[in-house]
């Protein structure tokens, strides 16, 4: 997923990877690099979103 300057995820970006079906995700908690801290609780429930919606289709 592409960040910017200072390492922030955009959500929406990650939303629409998710629509289209990742099997995989992988998130660091924060980047130590430029202290960005990540919004897991937010990330999480994008990812789980979808993946009740892929159960549901399969």
């Amino acid at each position: 997923m592409p960040i910017d300057s200072q390492a922030h995820l955009d959500l929406a970006q990650l939303e629409a990877a998710c629509a289209n079906g990742i099997h995989l995700l992988c998130v660091m908690a924060e980047n130590n690099e430029v202290g960005t801290i990540y919004p897991l609780e937010k990330i999480s429930a994008i990812a789980l979103m979808f993946r009740s919606l892929q159960k549901r289709l399969y």
